[in-house]
């Protein structure tokens, strides 16, 4: 069984959440997975993970714990030096599954080939959650967590641009963002990308746009579809080309 909070509200329901959720970490879980990036263990929910974990560390030992970095930021200092880690950024998502596995088989778990009943239980999750995912569409928490990803998206992509930056200055890289846009150029090659909407309670008219140091914008809406005539490109693309002047120019 794989347990995961945001996930098991009805388990913790009607109980004293911190408890139950202590319960799985301190000893329910034969295996605990840590995706480790910076600020874990800083939140309150990461903090409860983390005080669980390591109570069960000085009693039982790390056999239980498997730490995946996510980023580059160093693991908890109470995690043993001789505890492998994984890093998802060298190793990828399908050795992360494997090594799981067999992380998961050394302390005892043992793997069922599903049978039909699993299968429906499966497709029935699976229509639950495309039903979930369109509602989401076509709401403000929806447009929420969308514009919170983009903001993410947007950091992670600077702090990339900054480390090449200080690694090679030769390469003249400069870069810019404001909430809706992230404009980038070293030499004559450059790149923005933007995020858009339309209404602040609708995913379906979100639009993210790409423009090469041409600014020959390409625009895809939130269906996948490529949106080429539409008055929403036209509008970007005059939005884009007055950000990418105001970077030239160093505002």
């Amino acid at each position: 069984m794989i347990f995961v909070y945001s996930a098991k509200q009805e388990d913790l329901a009607g109980t004293d959440g911190l408890i139950s959720f202590r319960r799985v970490f301190r000893g329910d879980a034969r295996l605990v997975l840590i995706l480790h990036r910076s600020g874990w263990g800083q939140t309150p929910w990461t903090r409860v993970e983390m005080e669980a974990i390591t109570d069960r560390l000085l009693k039982e030992g790390p056999s239980f714990l498997f730490v995946v970095s996510l980023d580059s930021s160093p693991p908890p200092p109470w995690v043993p030096d001789k505890l492998i880690r994984f890093s998802l950024k060298d190793f990828g998502i399908e050795q992360l599954v494997g090594a799981i596995k067999a992380r998961a088989l050394e302390v005892g778990s043992a793997f069922h080939q599903p049978d039909i009943a699993a299968h429906a239980t499966q497709a029935a999750e699976a229509i639950a959650f495309a039903n979930e995912r369109a509602a989401l569409h076509r709401s403000t928490e929806g447009v929420q967590l969308s514009t919170a990803e983009v903001q993410r998206l947007f950091a992670l992509i600077a702090e990339n641009l900054q480390q090449a930056k200080a690694a090679s200055p030769s390469l003249g890289i400069e870069f810019g963002a404001t909430e809706e846009f992230l404009a980038a150029r070293a030499g004559r090659g450059g790149v923005i990308v933007g995020y858009s909407l339309q209404w602040s309670n609708v995913l379906e008219s979100a639009y993210s746009v790409k423009a090469s140091r041409r600014c020959e914008v390409g625009c895809i809406n939130s269906h996948g579809k490529r949106d080429a005539a539409s008055s929403t490109m036209r509008r970007l693309s005059s939005r884009l080309i007055a950000f990418r002047s105001r970077v030239r120019a160093g505002v």
